[in-house]
């Protein structure tokens, strides 16, 4: 038998972006159910490589970056709960004089949006990351950036959520969008069905999926990322530690153990999917070749853990924020393309706002849905490569 709930708001999806908000609403005083087709966390939310900056962003979401690191350092004490965030820094590293001219470049780029970062020789780089490569010629480093930790993160959300009177229903994939005269009037999954004037879609890449069923398309597309944990280690790098060229990326826990992972082969195609099976044991699986080139320790490490995260891109790397064209009371915050774990809890409080003051008190009109139907196209809004995103 189905189960009707009624609520003010009804969210699909458990990550942190929807439990960000969900949490947020019903400190508003909206009642909140939330749709996941799976456990909270499952996807990006819990299997990320938690980093939490501001540099290297595209311009456009600068604003938000630096907004969102000033929430995180309040977090812990807003949920109650810890979220394993520290502000231990991130670190561009470059391995040739040309990369390092990148990572200048990017520097100017960001100054005008009141970014301050420094750019450090190699006996900095070393004293900040001990563990790594003769070989790097100099860095661009943020000290008020910083890493959480996925999985405890976005469990804490969930838990203040919940803690406020949010309904979360787990293994419940949303099957019908519920529209009448033009306007939204709920969504159900197979057992519940969650009565709401306003519906926000936040389930990560399968955004598009449930947007389909209210008749609007998303752009958003899966890409697969795949992650490794060592045993604990010596020292090997206290910031979070990515390459200038953004195919590579590290970072040494409290505990002394390391992630570790790779940016996907441009060729290679089978990372636009939304498996997260492994194949083969741990112990078989090949080390990502650049983290290892710069971090040679790592080569040689036990692994104990590797998963893989699927995350939500959109064309031009930047997430959809507020209303599409559609039903009425139908809004989005998906496609966060990387990005959802930083800028998650405040998606989150500016989601909420729009929804109960009509206003997200900042300009989001660059991550707009329209932004996909203007003839110049979304990449007009782009002032910094794709690639320099991380």
């Amino acid at each position: 038998m189905t189960k009707t709930v009624r609520a003010d708001v009804a969210i699909v999806g458990a990550g942190i972006v929807g439990l960000s908000t969900a949490w947020r609403l019903q400190q508003a005083g909206k009642r909140v159910a939330v749709l996941e087709r799976g456990i909270i966390g499952a996807e990006a939310s819990g299997r990320n490589g938690s980093g939490v900056r501001q540099q290297g962003r595209v311009l456009p979401e600068m604003p938000l970056a630096r907004a969102a690191i000033r929430l995180w350092g309040g977090l812990d004490a807003e949920l109650g709960r810890p979220t394993g965030y520290r502000r231990n820094g991130h670190l561009y590293v470059a391995e040739t004089n040309a990369e390092m001219d990148r990572l200048v470049a990017m520097r100017e780029a960001e100054l005008p949006t009141g970014l301050v970062t420094e750019l450090i020789g190699p006996n900095r780089v070393k004293e900040l990351a001990p563990g790594i490569t003769d070989a790097i010629v100099g860095a661009k480093y943020c000290p008020e950036d910083g890493s959480a930790d996925a999985s405890t993160a976005t469990t804490a959300i969930a838990a203040a959520a919940e803690e406020a009177g949010a309904q979360i229903f787990c293994h419940q994939p949303a099957v019908e969008m519920l529209v009448e005269q033009g306007r939204m009037v709920g969504v159900a999954s197979k057992d519940i069905r969650i009565e709401a004037p306003i519906v926000l879609i936040a389930a990560g890449p399968w955004s598009p999926y449930v947007a389909q069923l209210a008749d609007v398309y998303l752009p958003i597309y899966p890409s697969r990322a795949v992650l490794m944990r060592t045993e604990a280690l010596p020292p090997v790098a206290t910031p979070f530690v990515q390459t200038a060229s953004m195919d590579m990326a590290v970072l040494q826990l409290a505990d002394g153990t390391v992630r570790m992972g790779a940016a996907a082969d441009a060729a290679d195609y089978t990372r636009f999917t939304y498996d997260k099976s492994l194949a083969g044991p741990i112990e078989a699986q090949p080390r990502p070749a650049r983290a290892i080139t710069v971090f040679p320790a790592l080569a040689e490490a036990r692994l104990v853990g590797m998963w893989a995260g699927i995350r939500e891109c959109t064309p031009d790397m930047m997430p959809i924020l507020g209303p599409v064209v559609g039903p009425e009371g139908l809004l989005v915050a998906a496609g966060f393309s990387g990005h959802g774990f930083a800028l998650g809890p405040l998606a989150g409080r500016l989601m909420s706002d729009w929804i109960v003051k009509g206003d997200p008190g900042m300009d989001l009109s660059a991550f707009a849905y329209r932004r996909f139907l203007r003839r110049e196209g979304p990449l007009s809004v782009v002032q910094l490569r794709v690639e320099q995103t991380g």
